[in-house]
């Protein structure tokens, strides 16, 4: 957590004083006094916080490294291979940089306190005009999976992929853009350290390549001195006890802030000051301040150089400054329109010769086949022919397990193989293609007498589950997420997909699912989308789904004898 002064004078820096105050910019002013005499007057008088032991911490420097240096290096290389860059609109904000790409299959754990990816500079132009955007994104790291069945071999993959934004702060007058982005991303592989005592007020120490002299040892902060006081936001700060356990507050683990030299004086000689004479002292300086700020002058040429402040929930016993240390690389990418995200290429599985025996259960239910590359498999699981995506058959058998020579697989507890039936013959189809259609919980009431409507999810019972992870955990191997919405005509009994139109603003809805070209929403479970209704509208069925916090409506159409939806804005 990050808490700092110098919001106050970012405050000060959007206000306009002319040289008579009126009554709102004096109450401005009055809040700004109040708020710099708390945070100031904190550092000094600290609130008594409740504390815990953390036991299972572990100092940073002195956690078992994951990843050799070279692997890094590798996931480094992957992510810059693959990355493209995007502009879009955001969903929160006006307009963001998308930047997309994926690391290896061996980065299986990856945490944002472990990666770093930041915007170094920027030349993407609009009108011949450069556009401002945030150096800073909020990432968040995703998953790709392969499946399926080759030479005999059951294969699965599984890659890690990321996705950052970065908002852009300038106003976005059209689509026209060019330009590139530099980028600068890397991995922890370290960290400096250094040990703070009382006895250290006065000295100057080193931690990493910054020097720092220690002002103050005081209560549960340690009052520090850098060359530039900028270079703060790259320290931590952890206080133990005498095993190594960190010492945590419920309130506050961690603070940092920066705070004026002739603030910090005020303060040391005399903590109890009241605001009154805080006030009495500082007023002037702040109305000098206002005014300065709109020549272009600092606050250090008012109230002196800042100093850093590092805070701890409780009283410091053992005090650890630490810094990481990144493999890092800079690179470059040009910005092209309607760049494509790039996927993961699956390798080609290695041929086995060995005899897979199989055992079916019986199994009687319809079922829809979804994916990429389906094959149609004998009973010796070789590849007889390939099949369309959304294709709809009988679902016959499954088989949990398999066995090689007499040795039971038991990598997924779930349903490896599927029999099914298709244009009156029997064949194989890997499980994490066959989704077990069951009928949606709700149902349109105009057409209740020639459709209806249901749903197809990767949550049905023929998805393996990982038998390592708790009942809860719904942690899937072999994953295809898919949940198509189904139409089934009453009078001949058959079933078919719904055609998605692609407008744009499917892809805020959807991005929950595996992207595919036919609608995907709500299920009987509400784990994501909720369908409240389905009403007759003058051109087809007219769904209301919440998703979240928002609703949106979704219109089904019927044309000749095939359905096809469309989101409304």
């Amino acid at each position: 957590m990050t808490k700092t002064i110098t919001i106050a004078f970012l405050l000060i820096s959007s206000l306009s004083f002319a040289q008579k105050a009126d009554s709102t910019k004096l109450k401005e002013l009055e809040f700004i006094e109040k708020f710099t005499y708390a945070v100031n007057s904190e550092l000094f008088n600290p609130e008594k916080n409740a504390t815990t032991i953390d036991t299972d911490y572990k100092l940073p420097w002195e956690v078992s490294k994951t990843y050799t240096n070279e692997q890094l290096k590798t996931a480094l290389d992957t992510l810059i291979k693959n990355a493209t860059i995007n502009i879009k609109k955001g969903m929160f904000t006006h307009h963001i940089v998308e930047f997309n790409s994926f690391f290896p299959e061996f980065m299986e754990d990856i945490s944002f306190d472990f990666f770093k990816l930041t915007i170094k500079s920027n030349k993407i132009e609009q009108d011949n005009e450069v556009l401002a955007i945030q150096d800073m994104g909020s990432t968040g790291f995703g998953s790709h999976s392969s499946s399926g069945f080759a030479n005999n071999t059951t294969f699965s993959h599984n890659w890690r992929t990321i996705s950052s934004s970065f908002p852009i702060k300038s106003e976005i007058k059209n689509e026209d853009f060019s330009g590139s982005i530099e980028f600068e991303s890397g991995f922890v592989n370290e960290y400096d350290h250094i040990k703070i005592t009382k006895s250290d007020i006065g000295k100057t120490l080193q931690l990493g390549t910054y020097n720092f002299t220690v002002i103050d040892y005081i209560n549960n902060s340690v009052v520090l001195d850098f060359e530039n006081s900028d270079v703060y936001s790259q320290f931590s700060m952890v206080n133990t006890n005498d095993k190594g356990q960190r010492i945590r507050a419920k309130e506050m683990s961690f603070a940092k802030q920066t705070m004026s030299k002739d603030m910090y004086d005020m303060f040391k000689s005399n903590p109890e000051i009241t605001f009154e004479a805080y006030k009495k002292a500082v007023h002037s300086r702040f109305v000098v301040l206002m005014e300065a700020k709109m020549n272009g002058a600092s606050e250090e040429n008012i109230f002196g150089k800042k100093y850093v402040v590092m805070s701890s929930g409780s009283t410091l016993d053992n005090t650890y400054l630490y810094m990481p240390n990144y493999i890092q690389k800079t690179f470059t990418i040009a910005y092209t329109k309607d760049q494509e995200v790039r996927t993961p290429i699956m390798p080609k599985p290695v041929p086995s010769e060995e005899k897979i025996k199989l055992y079916f259960e019986n199994e009687s239910s319809d079922g829809v086949l979804l994916g990429q590359d389906i094959q149609l498999l004998d009973e010796d699981l070789k590849m007889v022919e390939t099949i369309a995506e959304g294709t709809f058959v009988k679902i016959i058998g499954k088989a949990m397990y398999y066995f090689n020579e007499n040795k039971k697989d038991w990598s997924c507890n779930g349903y490896k193989y599927v029999k099914i039936k298709y244009n009156d013959k029997e064949y194989i189809v890997a499980g994490p293609n066959v989704f077990k259609i069951e009928k949606l919980d709700i149902q349109p009431l105009t057409e209740a007498n020639e459709i209806e409507l249901f749903t197809a999810e990767s949550r049905d019972f023929l998805q393996p589950l990982k038998p390592e992870q708790p009942s809860d955990a719904m942690a899937f191997c072999d994953h295809l997420f898919y949940a198509p919405i189904i139409v089934k005509t009453i009078k001949n009994g058959t079933y078919s997909l719904i055609t998605l139109e692609k407008t744009g603003e499917d892809a805020k809805i959807t991005d929950a699912f595996k992207e595919a070209n036919f609608f995907q929403s709500g299920s009987n479970y509400k784990t994501y989308d909720n369908i409240r209704r389905i009403e007759d509208g003058d051109k087809g069925m007219l769904f209301t789904i919440k998703r979240h916090q928002f609703t949106y409506k979704v219109l089904v159409t019927k044309k000749a004898k095939k359905y096809s939806a469309s989101y409304i804005k």
